[in-house]
């Protein structure tokens, strides 16, 4: 049986490109991997391709996809500790891992490849296959699929962040996002990606994609609630309904119970560093 674990990752800076070519479509900008997890349960080859996570048949036209890429129908049961649709990179995470457990080889990159198509094609996401592929602190460099992408990984910070990984209720599905922000917001992002890729260390990627999101998300009631702990907070953005925040390891606990009042649950987390991880048990894969 093999085993799946993908850590799901937030950007902050974003800058959409796109070709004729799934492949080379992407996006160039920086994000987070958090040490929180899709994690596969089980999976069994099937007549037909479906992801059920979380309990729920979902991206059935990913597994599709990429069941007619790989060349294998499975079944794949997986978990995440937050929804799909909440800014996490969980699309892009079940994408990969039944690319995995579906792939005929171990060569795992050239299947985690049509992960990246599924999330082109099927317009749910274009930077996070390659950022969870390779974990860690992300700058994306050149946009595209694993074997196209070329990143910057950060893992020299000399200390573990202690990160709140927020998310509300509220979903904002990708095309919606991408289609109201304008070729000014993106001209703004690529200036602040320049920065952070001059200066490469974490307090700059919070204050940029801070910066950014600011433009295209409402920050009013974070804002209200943080204000209040100015002394626990060290940085902060939003990413459609995802709100990550670094806080000093000694923050005050009622930093999540006011969150929890307008609508955000909160759970510890930090930056993990590694990317895909795949295991081959001896258990039966049903």
């Amino acid at each position: 049986m093999i085993k799946v674990k993908v850590p799901l990752h937030v950007s902050g800076l974003w800058i959409p490109y796109f070709s004729e070519n799934p492949l080379e479509t992407g996006s160039r900008g920086a994000g987070l991997n958090l040490e929180l997890f899709l994690e596969t349960r089980s999976y069994a080859e099937e007549k037909y391709s479906s992801i059920i996570l979380n309990g729920e048949r979902v991206l059935n036209n990913h597994a599709s996809h990429i069941s007619k890429r790989t060349g294998k129908t499975i079944v794949l049961t997986a978990y995440t500790p937050v929804p799909l649709g909440a800014g996490f990179g969980v699309s892009a995470a079940a994408s990969i891992a039944y690319a995995v457990v579906s792939c005929s080889s171990n060569h795992y990159r050239n299947c985690i490849d049509y992960a990246h198509e599924a999330e082109v094609i099927y317009k749910t996401g274009l930077g996070d296959v390659v950022a969870e592929f390779h974990g860690g602190f992300v700058i994306r460099i050149k946009p595209g699929s694993p074997s196209k992408a070329s990143v910057i990984k950060i893992d020299n910070l000399g200390f573990k962040p202690l990160i709140l990984a927020c998310y509300s209720r509220t979903q904002e599905f990708t095309p919606n996002m991408l289609n109201r922000v304008g070729l000014d917001n993106y001209i703004y992002a690529n200036e602040l990606l320049e920065k952070l890729i001059s200066e490469l260390n974490l307090e700059s990627f919070f204050k940029y994609a801070n910066l950014f999101t600011r433009k295209l998300f409402n920050y009013s009631p974070i804002d209200e609630v943080l204000t209040k702990y100015r002394g626990s907070v060290i940085g902060y953005y939003l990413k459609k309904s995802a709100l990550i925040i670094w806080v000093e390891k000694n923050y005050d606990s009622g930093l999540k119970n006011d969150l929890l009042k307008k609508g955000f649950i909160c759970i510890e987390s930090s930056i993990c560093s590694k990317g895909v991880e795949v295991v081959h048990t001896s258990q039966s894969s049903t």
